[in-house]
């Protein structure tokens, strides 16, 4: 830890009695004038973490009142273990993000469409590092550089994307809806194999997700799709 940092960053408090061992030192750090006394803690309740920052004389205080501390485990450790991270990527995909559910034509199904949710995390091309490196922590997702000096880490299916957002939802904000409405269609998906109206609830979920995203340009909406399905006889015409 540099001598002289204005600030600390506690992420791993175990136990009450840590923060107390810990008080001595703040005030010797900054009696001396070598800190300013101002430290972060990361701490919560059942999956939900903040940010705050407290003087040492408050520090002293939130010993007796505090919630039992949230356990983040060292950045060496995998990301799943680490809510923290967590709390950091839902930021990341809440400003430079999408969660999407899309219609896409399949004629080779039963019902010739398909709804495919799909997760992007965004950057432009010359900081893909950041990109890369959040793909090297969560083992999945394709990364591409799109051409318009944008680049993409984007994860594709219901799996791998139910995964990601289970583990970010407690700290999404902007895009909260987005994610329990990609999480409702995903388990409802095994509903929507063989059964039209069921399939086309879906595509109304889908179309609340495109809205919220304010997508354009979208050609195959519920409309399409019930319009399909009369056409093949595969519902009745209203």
């Amino acid at each position: 830890m540099p001598r002289e940092d204005l600030s600390i960053a506690m992420l791993l408090f175990n136990s009450r009695k840590t923060i107390q061992n810990m008080i001595p030192h703040f005030k010797e750090k900054k009696t001396r004038g070598s800190l300013k006394g101002s430290f972060v803690l990361a701490f919560g309740q059942t999956q939900y973490a903040r940010a705050i920052s407290i003087s040492t004389t408050t520090l002293e205080d939130f010993v007796g009142t505090s919630p039992t501390p949230m356990t983040c485990f060292p950045r060496a450790s995998p990301l799943a273990n680490c809510q923290t991270q967590w709390a950091y990527l839902a930021g990341f995909l809440d400003g430079d993000g999408s969660i999407m559910a899309q219609i896409v034509s399949r004629p080779d199904y039963i019902l010739k469409y398909q709804i495919r949710v799909s997760l992007s995390f965004i950057q432009i091309t010359k900081r893909k590092h950041f990109l890369i490196k959040i793909q090297n922590e969560i083992k999945k997702g394709n990364l591409r550089d799109r051409g318009d000096g944008i680049s993409e880490l984007t994860l594709i299916g219901w799996q791998d994307v139910k995964w990601i957002l289970l583990q970010m939802k407690p700290f999404l904000r902007i895009k909260e809806k987005q994610a329990n409405l990609v999480l409702k269609i995903i388990e409802q998906l095994p509903l929507t194999k063989t059964s039209p109206d069921n399939f086309l609830k879906i595509c109304e979920l889908a179309n609340q997700v495109a809205n919220l995203n304010d997508s354009k340009g979208r050609t195959i909406i519920t409309q399409v799709v019930r319009q399909r399905f009369q056409d093949l006889k595969l519902i009745e015409e209203l």
